[in-house]
């Protein structure tokens, strides 16, 4: 058992606190409470920062000092919850209260009524919805409180030097077609950041069975002049009937208002597509996968192959 499982445990106890009491207080559960207590989980800064202020304590104390040894503790006060109709008379301080069998008498120090004490209440924080606890009586603040820690700085999710890249799921991609002029629709699409890419304006889309690896995320910069389609390269076609594609440009014949897309699989018959049915072009930078390519064996291998087969072919003759 670690000490801070130890000291929550013991001051859980030493409050009256029943597991799942004390999980109200903090906003957590029951069970990973008792992993708490049992040292199968360590509670996080917050956690430790909401128990420290129930019991009137520091984290400092909770993380370091071992709370059940009186010789460490002796500045340190638990709070005490009295029922309604019992009126605190006098509260020992802890190591009084549990070395009852020293020799020694100390005179007992007075505690003022918990009623002549400031109160304050629970942290929104810390309660919990229910109405026994919306009616849960404040306790006496203690000296040893702490503040919540404050975030000086937002944290930046973003990248600033990097492009925020839109993307399209397969499930969208309906509603993409007929909102993909939308300003509206296209700021409410998820982002993400990739390296290594050239300066552009980027969207991803995730790409169906007509693409090597199904289900990969293609990365694609917007081709604002379609004459600019180039042989041989391969784009991402928004078409109005057929959705998302993945197509090598072939042969096109923009004069005509056609054009003709060849898929990388064979299993996928060529096209001719009016130029009136594609709503837009986006040529094919990166691709996202978690898939990865089979190796293919190099012209040297084979050729070393070929030679040992050989060898062997006239060991037999």
């Amino acid at each position: 058992m670690s000490i801070v499982s130890n000291n929550i445990k013991y001051l859980r106890k030493s409050n009256g606190f029943t597991q799942e009491q004390l999980a109200q207080k903090i906003g957590i559960k029951r069970s990973l409470l008792g992993a708490y207590e049992e040292s199968r989980a360590n509670p996080n800064l917050i956690n430790l920062t909401n128990m420290a202020t129930v019991f009137g304590t520091t984290v400092d104390h909770l993380l370091k000092h071992d709370l059940r040894n009186t010789s460490e503790t002796a500045e340190i006060s638990l709070a005490i919850n009295f029922p309604k109709n019992q009126q605190a008379k006098e509260v020992k301080s802890l190591p009084q209260a549990l070395n009852t069998s020293s020799p020694t008498k100390t005179k007992t120090p007075t505690q003022s009524p918990i009623s002549e004490q400031k109160k304050y209440t629970v942290p929104a924080k810390l309660k919990n919805t229910t109405d026994s606890e919306k009616a849960a009586e404040p306790f006496s603040k203690l000296d040893n409180t702490i503040e919540s820690p404050v975030l000086k700085q937002p944290y930046k999710h973003l990248n600033d030097a990097l492009p925020t890249i839109q993307w399209v799921s397969r499930q969208l991609v309906p509603e993409y077609v007929l909102q993909y002029q939308n300003p509206l629709f296209l700021t409410h699409l998820p982002t993400f950041q990739l390296p290594n890419l050239p300066k552009g304006y980027f969207r991803a889309f995730e790409i169906g069975d007509d693409f090597a690896f199904p289900g990969s995320i293609l990365v694609g910069t917007f081709v604002r002049n379609w004459y600019d389609i180039q042989d041989g390269n391969q784009y991402i076609f928004v078409l109005l009937e057929q959705g998302v594609i993945f197509r090598t440009a072939h042969s096109q014949d923009m004069a005509k208002g056609m054009l003709n897309l060849k898929s990388d699989l064979h299993t996928i018959a060529d096209q001719t597509v009016s130029l009136s049915e594609i709503l837009e072009v986006w040529e094919v930078k990166a691709f996202v996968s978690v898939q990865l390519p089979k190796p293919v064996p190099s012209v040297d291998r084979v050729a070393t192959l070929v030679h040992e087969l050989q060898q062997e072919v006239n060991k037999l003759s």
